[in-house]
């Protein structure tokens, strides 16, 4: 994130993108932000979807991660 005049503020991941809780080592996909936070919907695992109030928890998910789930690398940065 910057902190420069004139720059967009980053919001977060978009909803789709598969992200990793760094604080519970979870792994899920992004959804919509809501007035709660930004909740997550798990893969590979049965759970119940998680909400987290900070994207400081958050990471995308590396490619070997996506991998292990059948996924191919991420296309874009």
């Amino acid at each position: 994130m910057t902190n420069k005049a004139g720059a967009a503020l980053w919001t977060g991941y978009r909803p789709g993108a598969l992200v990793v809780d760094m604080d519970t080592g979870r792994m899920g996909v992004m959804q919509a932000l809501t007035k709660d936070g930004y909740p997550i919907e798990p893969v590979g695992e049965s759970g119940d979807r998680w909400t987290v109030r900070s994207m400081s928890r958050l990471r995308l998910a590396t490619n070997d991660e996506r991998r292990a789930i059948g996924l191919a690398p991420r296309s874009a940065d």
